[in-house]
């Protein structure tokens, strides 16, 4: 049986458009809501070691927002999202920055996926796992700039 990890991967191989003809979300073979919450859980509950480090600066409102982990927003889940003030934060893999055609692939899929949560104006940070493991007062610096920015105060 396949998990629910690797049908997500294959459909960001896919494309991030939904069909409209039959609803499918971008998660080949995952359709409606219920199964992307479904998603959500299971990346909540197997999250990575940046995401997990990540996280213990963001909860509780520590960096000044309430952020949630894997929300979902649309068709899409995102890894930390404030919604309050419509910023969501991606922490990603290896497989996004590889110079091979999937990771192209992947990273056209992240744009036009960028692009559709700006209309729906929510703004995205994205971080590698390196990043948010090497430097990780650095992250949280700049998702703090990033609030300020978005409730239109100074830094």
């Amino acid at each position: 049986m396949r998990s629910v990890l690797h049908l997500a991967a294959r459909a960001q191989d896919q494309g991030p458009s939904p069909s409209p003809s039959t609803g499918l979300s971008p998660y080949r073979g995952i359709r409606g809501k219920a199964d992307t919450r479904g998603l959500a859980r299971h990346l909540r509950r197997n999250a990575t070691g940046a995401e997990r480090l990540l996280w213990a600066s963001l909860r509780r409102r520590a960096v000044g927002a309430r952020f949630r982990r894997q929300h979902v927003v649309g068709p899409y889940v995102l890894d930390f999202c404030a919604p309050s003030i419509g910023l969501a934060i991606e922490v990603d893999g290896e497989a996004h920055t590889a110079l091979d055609a999937q990771g192209a692939r992947r990273r056209r899929w992240d744009l036009a996926r960028d692009v559709k949560l700006r209309r729906l104006r929510v703004v995205t940070l994205r971080f590698s796992n390196a990043e948010v493991l090497r430097h990780p007062d650095a992250v949280v610096a700049s998702i703090t700039l990033a609030i300020a920015l978005r409730r239109g105060g100074a830094a």
